[in-house]
């Protein structure tokens, strides 16, 4: 058409589409499977709670709630725990860096807290990872009952005993 113009998109005329403040969610089944025909990842919600806050620089997730990874797959190795995991997790998005920052955040499973908190980003140009992981007097057991069963078998045999705190900087 003669005559038109072309506008460059800008940012700071960006409205998020959607303006939820709550997402509840109870008894949800939730399959994904990546880009990768190999790898999939079924997860039990039992109970969830997603408090939403959302403007045009950032986007702020308090996510509480439980949840039962049912199975991870990955090639020919399955793992199915399916055991009850409470989350109290924050986060928050920036739209315009594409950097996510988890807040101090507690995921529970059996009594045993499992602390997290970090940043990362994925920004082409400016790509990173920075998240801290701590936990208190894991035992070994329950360590390797989060390993799937084919690792497990391998060590059936081995008595193993003591705990675990460890202190984990992933960057």
């Amino acid at each position: 058409q003669a005559g038109s113009k072309q506008v460059d998109f800008n940012q700071t005329h960006f409205a998020f589409p959607l303006h939820l403040k709550k997402i509840i969610l109870n008894q949800v089944k939730c399959a994904y499977t990546t880009s990768l025909p190999s790898q999939q990842y079924i997860v039990h919600v039992q109970h969830l709670q997603v408090d939403c806050n959302a403007n045009i620089k950032n986007v702020s997730l308090q996510v509480a709630g439980t949840v039962a990874l049912q199975q991870a797959k990955y090639q020919e190795t399955i793992y199915e725990p399916n055991m009850p995991l409470s989350i109290d997790v924050r986060v928050q998005y920036a739209l315009s860096k594409q950097h996510y920052t988890l807040q101090p955040s507690i995921l529970r499973e059996g009594g045993h807290d499992i602390h997290l908190q970090g940043s990362c980003s994925t920004d082409m140009a400016d790509s990173f990872m920075d998240v801290q992981i701590h936990a208190d007097r894991l035992t070994i057991p329950y360590i390797l009952s989060w390993l799937p069963l084919s690792y497990r078998q391998r060590i059936s045999n081995y008595q193993l005993q003591g705990n675990l705190m460890c202190q984990i900087h992933l960057t």
